[in-house]
């Protein structure tokens, strides 16, 4: 009877049930899925790193490993595997131009395996596999090229200047995305490469891995003393080698030093026997050439008095043959002869010329007289012909004019006698009138065609003796040209005779003058006997010219043979001296080679020995540390959850109990002990609770890890699924705690009633006497206050169990809530900060080689048109430690100026400015100083990857948030390694508005530049980075949402069904719906206000240590909250009570008035 009457009573507060089921499961899952990521992700990883077989030891010695010390290695007790490998870095170009540095690494066959992504792996040695995380830009196919910028010996170290890549690969070397420190380049390695055993060309090895045959789980302590045994042993080997490493290259040396000297002796002995053979050799050269250079100065010296004779004959010759004229006296009298006859002869023609141009002026001086004067004449008689033909075109016109109107009159006549004509007889008047008329035109008429006539007969009188005198005038002209004419014809017949005799005396004087020239340039040619002298004597010269050409053919080649034999000679002897230098050369460079091998036999100190095992690796390392913060972060939630779970299960328990009371009396009066009693309460809270936990569990440890497995894969290169793990012990732990929370609270809420008799039970349980409230003693603001109000603030102060639970309940979903908001605040803030607050210029630039006061001037100028201002600096990658710290050594960057870079970095530690370092000081980031314990005054160590240490004490912290730093003066750095720092890196302001890009690209082609990095990428990568930890905010947020509706729900639910008796009054006593729900729900809203302003300092405690549990490498995030936070998180808190009021709304309506009024005696 009693299961049925608990079945029966789930059925009727399911709600109460559902909501003891759902808080224990949300309690569970997030508990046992936070404990069991950490578990989960580590199974994961181990999982990874074993089928991969990452090392567990890693050996190295300063002087190297060889193939016996690895077959040492390999015969080691707890020794799975040992394989000997080549690493190295080097510089290598970018398809940009620019130098990055890459680790290079040995592929080895079982051990430190890699995942290939995408690709294969290398078949050749001159093939590679590229980092994956690298890849940006690269692909299958492209090429790694060794920059020119490395040294000679990293040369050596690698079998090819070029490697193809075939495949991209993650590494088990490489879990994160660190890739450690280096002394190349900027001292960052940008990535890694995998070559085959043959793509290095060493005879030693840089490394030895050792591998555990069985290993425990990673990170545990089992683990670890498997570690700390194989290390001990691991490394007396490793000491022992390193001996017998040290003695044999001791041995070799010296040996190979004694053989040198010995074998340097004995070319000693043949250099000084080569120098006497080489000064004899010169002796005799020179004697030798003494004798032959005096003969041929004597032959020479005949020579040269031939050749001066024949150069005086010729000379002789040639002027003779030049000048016949001024070398020949009978010769150069003929022709002065002959010039004189002929200068006689152009005298006498010059005279004749001069008589004809005289006569023909005058002649042509007449003539030109008359034709003046018949032209003149001619002019006249034109003139005179032009007013005649003018006069008579006139009167011809008049007289012209003079017919036509005689014409006209006598027309106008013949028209009158027609008229007359035509007349009638009667008209005779008329007649008579007219007649008249007409007589006297007529008689006009005759008058005036007589005057017209005899005009007409004197004109052409007059025109005929006109023209009768001006033909006389023409005829006279015309025989005075003809008469001209004549004159002008038999002159011009005298001039052209005297001229025919002028050119005839000039042709003759031409070709006497042709005749001179011809004498004068072929003078022999009048004279035979003399050019048969001259040809005789120039064959005698031709002759004795070819014997002396002969004796100089002779003289020329005993000299070209003399300087033949001469210059081979010297040639011996100086090849032989050159070679006698170089021995000379070789030996002191053998004798420097000897003596700095002696020094450095000398220096060879016995090997330093690093035996490391795998928290030594930063990815491996800082997996355990990042998996933690799942641990940290579980340490904290579950339990608030489990307080409110315990809360719900007392609060529901609590009520129910109440409300059952006269059922319990009953039952006790029906003879149920209390056993029998209690257990169907236990039944429906341990129900619940199990079935709560078994839901929880499965699906917390399912869900919860792959969210936050999503958001570690940013972080980690581990690309496999994570493993569902299903940790019984913790499902046990948390059925045991939230079974014992639910049937505890249970047990503890019957036993106190039922110690009641059942007489006592069955009464309903007196409710609480009323007193006056604190509010009601104020008159002037009681009285003002409305009667359902006073009500509703009496009710609250009444039941103060009730609204402490209330408030707890909800208040810690506003903590919750501000907790949410909280992880979001204190991240996504922090690209700002960083990027405008503290790192203030916009691009970093790395150089190929170390700047020098000129190059820093260049760069200046070649980046003038985009940069504001520059700083130079030195950079590099350092390992970051401390002697007291047990934590693993951090990779910083080291940034060493001169002074504070104002205007690039602004250090400041919250609103105060942090002091530049002084000699022997250093200043480092927040981070670090949280994480390593570091405070001022504090001595730290930075370490570089040859293990050069500088020792500093910290002045001063400074707020950072990306990365971490670590600033030093120049004379800190200088004094603690010895050099001054050399300036390896820029940071550059741009000037307003320029494109960070284009501006980059300016950077880019200045000389020298390797890289330059902008922060605006750096922003939007670490932005894109940050934004997937939403996926934890998310996961708080809709817990905290789950978990604040589940309470609130229960609580409202219990409040109405308590008060049913109360809300049925209402409705009797004629109150509308809407007032009966203010009634119920205004109380549910005056808690969630005050719960809501209690539970910010419970959120802002609980937001401090979740946040000092996240803790990402290189990453800072403090803790914030934004005004906006605290708002909308009492704004949610308030949405979900409005949602549940409205939702219980209908509850309320359900409530029966007879039932609820029912009297209970």
């Amino acid at each position: 009877m009693l299961f049925k009457s608990v079945l029966r009573t789930i059925k009727k507060s399911f709600g109460r049930y559902l909501a003891i089921l759902a808080i224990i499961a949300l309690g569970v899952g997030f508990f046992s899925g936070l404990r069991v990521s950490e578990t989960a992700m580590i199974k994961t990883a181990d999982d990874y790193l074993n089928e991969l077989n990452l090392y567990d030891v890693r050996l190295m010695s300063t002087l190297g490993l060889t193939e016996d010390d690895v077959a040492a290695f390999a015969q080691m007790d707890g020794v799975d595997r040992a394989v000997g490998s080549v690493s190295a870095d080097f510089v290598y170009l970018t398809d940009s131009g620019s130098d990055s540095v890459l680790h290079a690494h040995t592929l080895l066959d079982g051990v430190n395996g890699v995942d290939i992504v995408s690709g294969r792996l290398p078949e050749r040695p001159d093939e590679c596999v590229l980092d994956n995380l690298h890849s940006a830009g690269s692909k299958v196919g492209d090429k790694i090229v060794l920059s020119e910028d490395n040294s000679q010996d990293t040369f050596d170290i690698f079998a090819y200047d070029e490697y193809t890549v075939v495949g991209l690969v993650n590494s088990s070397e490489y879990i994160n995305f660190e890739r450690g420190t280096t002394s190349l380049g900027n001292g960052s390695v940008s990535g890694y490469i995998y070559l085959l055993p043959e793509g290095f060309t060493t005879d030693y090895y840089t490394e030895i891995y050792l591998t555990l045959p069985h290993r425990a789980k990673i990170y545990s302590d089992e683990y670890e003393a498997q570690l700390d045994e194989l290390k001990a042993s691991a490394e007396t080997l490793l000491r022992e080698r390193a001996d017998i490493r040290y003695d044999e290259l001791m041995t070799d040396g010296n040996k190979e030093i004694a053989d040198a000297q010995a074998e340097l002796q004995d070319k000693q002995v043949e250099l000084d026997d080569a120098k006497l053979e080489i000064d004899d050799g010169w002796e005799t050269y020179r004697s030798e050439k003494s004798r032959i250079e005096s003969e041929l100065a004597d032959a020479k010296e005949e020579l040269d008095n031939a050749r001066a004779e024949l150069d005086d004959s010729w000379a002789k010759l040639n002027a003779t043959k030049a000048d016949p004229i001024g070398e020949i006296p009978e010769i150069a009298e003929e022709i002065e002869k002959y010039e004189s006859e002929l200068k006689k002869g152009w005298e006498e023609y010059e005279k004749g010329l001069a008589e004809y141009e005289s006569q023909k002026a005058d002649a042509e001086a007449k003539l030109a007289q008359g034709q003046a004067a018949l032209n003149e004449a001619q002019a006249k008689i034109d003139e005179s012909r032009k007013i005649y033909l003018e006069e008579r075109e006139s009167a011809d016109a008049q007289l012209e004019a003079a017919k036509l109107q005689l014409e006209s009159a006598k027309a106008q006549l013949d028209d009158m006698k027609a008229g007359i004509a035509a007349l009638p007889p009667s008209a005779i008047i008329q007649i008579q009138t007219a007649s008249a008329a007409l007589s006297i035109g007529e008689a006009e008429y005759s008058r005036g065609l007589a005057e017209y006539e005899a005009a007409y007969s004197a004109a052409d009188e007059k025109y005929a003796q006109t023209e009768a005198q001006l033909k006389a005038a023409q005829e006279e002209v015309d025989n005075n040209r003809i008469a001209m004419d004549a004159a002008r014809e038999e002159t011009q017949k005298e001039l052209s005779k005297a001229e025919s005799e002028l050119s005839g005396a000039r042709e003759t004087l031409d070709s006497s003058q042709k005749e001179l020239e011809r004498i004068k340039a072929d003078p022999m040619g009048e004279m035979p006997e003399i050019k048969a002298q001259l040809d005789d004597s120039e064959a005698e010269l031709a002759e004795a010219e070819k014997t002396y050409s002969e004796k100089l053919d002779e003289y020329n080649q005993a000299c070209a043979e003399a300087e033949e034999g001469f210059a081979d000679t010297e040639k011996e002897l100086t090849d032989a001296e050159a070679e006698y230098d170089d021995g000379v050369v070789k030996i002191a460079e053998a004798r420097a080679d000897i003596a700095e091998a002696e020094k450095e036999l000398a220096e060879l100190k016995a090997a330093s020995i690093y035996s490391l095992d795998r928290l030594t690796n930063i990815g491996y390392a800082s997996l355990e540390n990042d998996t933690s913060i799942v641990s940290g972060v579980a340490k904290v939630f579950p339990l608030f959850f489990f307080l409110v779970a315990a809360l719900v299960c007392i609060t529901t328990m609590t009520r129910m109990v109440s409300e059952k009371r006269t059922e319990n009396g009953v039952l006790k009066a029906m003879g149920y002990g209390d056993t029998a009693i209690i257990s169907q309460y236990l039944i429906y809270a341990g129900s619940a609770s199990a079935v709560g936990c078994i839901l929880g569990f499965l699906l917390g440890s399912k869900l919860m890890p792959m969210a936050l497995w999503q958001v570690y894969k940013i972080m980690y290169a581990i690309n496999r699924p994570i493993d569902f793990v299903l940790d019984w012990k913790l499902f046990a732990l948390c059925a045991g705690m939230y079974l014992l929370c639910s049937l505890g609270a249970t047990w503890l809420v019957c036993r106190r009633d039922l110690q009641e008799n059942a007489a006592s039970l069955i009464r309903p349980k007196s409710p609480a006497a009323g007193k006056r409230i604190l509010i009601e003693r104020v008159d002037f603001i009681w009285k003002h206050v409305k009667f359902l109000h006073k009500v509703s603030i009496r009710n609250i102060l009444r039941y103060k169990k009730r609204m402490v639970m209330m408030i707890i309940g909800i208040g810690g979903c506003t903590a919750l809530l501000l907790t949410g908001f909280g992880i979001r605040d204190s991240i996504q803030p922090i690209i700002d900060y960083q990027y405008d607050e503290i790192t203030i210029f916009d691009a970093e630039v790395s150089f190929i080689d170390d700047m020098d006061d000129d190059m820093m001037s260049e760069f200046e100028s070649a980046s003038a048109s985009v940069a504001e201002d520059v700083l130079f600096l030195h950079t590099e990658k350092l390992d970051f430690m401390t002697d007291d710290s047990d934590n693993a050594p951090a990779s910083v960057n080291l940034n060493v100026c001169a002074e504070q870079p104002e205007g690039f970095i602004d250090l400041h530690r919250g609103d105060e400015n942090v002091a530049w370092p002084q000699n022997g000081e250093a200043v480092i980031n927040n981070r670090l100083a949280s994480e390593f314990g570091v405070k001022a005054g504090d001595e730290i160590i930075v370490r570089d990857s040859d293990y050069n240490t500088i020792r500093v004490t910290v002045s001063g912290i400074f707020d950072n948030y990306i990365y971490d730093y670590v600033y030093i003066s120049t004379d800190t750095y200088a004094s603690a390694l010895g050099k001054d720092p050399a300036i390896n890196t820029a940071y550059v302001c741009f000037k307003d508005g320029e494109d960070e890009h284009s501006a980059g690209a300016v950077l880019l082609n200045c000389e020298n530049v390797a890289g330059a990095f902008i922060n605006g990428d750096m922003r939007t990568r670490v932005g894109n980075m940050l934004s997937s930890l939403d996926y934890i905010v998310l996961i708080v947020l809709v817990c905290a949402g789950a978990l604040a509706f589940i309470v609130l729900y229960n609580l409202t639910n219990i409040t109405i069904t308590e008060r049913s008796r109360e809300i049925a009054t209402l409705k009797v006593l004629g109150f509308y719906q809407n007032e009966q729900n203010s009634y119920v729900f205004r109380e549910n809203i005056i808690l969630t206000a005050i719960a809501s302003i209690a539970g910010i300092p419970m959120g802002i405690a609980l937001l401090n240590y979740v946040m000092a549990q996240i803790k990402i490498s290189s990453m800072y995030f403090g803790c914030r909250l934004n005004p906006a936070s605290y708002l909308i998180s009492i704004a949610i808190t308030f949405v979900f009570t409005v949602i549940v009021d409205l939702a219980l709304t209908v509850k309320t309506k359900r409530i029966n008035m007879a039932e609820a009024m029912k009297a209970i005696e």
